[in-house]
């Protein structure tokens, strides 16, 4: 409201007081973070989006890196670049100008993972598996614009059972060929499992091992550039009467052929 003070003199004179519009940049990201659930974070996972808004109409932005969608109205969504960095968004209105500074960073491997389930065979089968869920570190920024795919490859460290004449199979790694997205908490696959397991091996059995060393790629949805993250391992040993385990993600499941099967921790 505005108020009008009066001058008193040979003659009257009365003037408006000028209003200010306070002006008060915000920012949120569109998706909590697993260990940050506050959206007014500064650290960004690699394509995580943000709003800004508060800003009048006529606002011009502009990014440091990463997207903008629009840089004439007071509210836009910001866009992380697809690589780690510092970006920083500026809005400028009648020659003043505002910021925010944010950390994007980059997938680094597995934070943590939990045992879903447990896979039963029929009794005096050799097999054994395990369905995981897997989350993406660092769990303080969001990778739902993230997704990963596993890359095939040989088995390492073979010996005993699955180095000798008797094994005939195929020991090479043949993982899910389409890229997996990550859900906004980091758990991989988004919505679902990874899956862990050794189905058959025929007798007779007798002590042996073998390993997997899984490099892993990324990419930000819609990007075609593949990225790397530290490979993760899954380890097989079989022991002479059928017992066998398989670990992967700090996970160890062991199941023997009368299907007793127990989950602990791996290496």
């Amino acid at each position: 409201m505005d108020v009008t003070p009066t001058i008193k003199g040979a003659k009257d004179y009365s003037f408006p007081q000028p209003s200010y519009q306070v002006i008060n940049l915000t920012h949120l990201t569109e998706h909590p973070a697993l260990t940050d659930t506050n959206r007014a974070r500064l650290n960004l996972g690699v394509g995580e989006e943000v709003d800004l808004s508060g800003m009048p109409d006529g606002t011009t932005w502009s990014a440091s890196a990463g997207g903008i969608s629009t840089n004439v109205y007071g509210t836009i969504v910001f866009t992380a670049p697809s690589h780690a960095t510092n970006a920083t968004v500026s809005a400028t209105v009648s020659n003043q100008t505002l910021q925010v500074a944010f950390v994007v960073k980059e997938p680094s491997g597995v934070d943590h993972a939990i045992n879903k389930n447990i896979i039963h065979y029929a009794k005096n089968a050799n097999a054994v598996g395990m369905d995981n869920y897997v989350w993406i570190a660092p769990t303080s920024v969001s990778f739902y614009r993230v997704e990963l795919i596993e890359i095939p490859g040989p088995a390492t460290g073979v010996s005993g059972y699955w180095a000798s004449t008797n094994y005939s199979g195929d020991l090479s790694h043949h993982p899910n060929t389409n890229w997996l997205s990550l859900s906004e908490d980091n758990l991989w696959p988004g919505g679902g499992y990874d899956e862990a397991t050794d189905p058959a091996n025929a007798p007779p059995w007798y002590d042996g091992t073998f390993q997997w060393d899984i490099p892993v790629g990324w990419r930000v949805i819609g990007m075609s550039a593949t990225n790397s993250i530290s490979q993760w391992h899954q380890y097989f040993t079989i022991y002479p009467n059928g017992t066998e385990t398989i670990e992967k993600f700090g996970l160890k499941v062991t199941r023997t052929t009368n299907d007793d099967i127990t989950i602990t921790s791996g290496r």
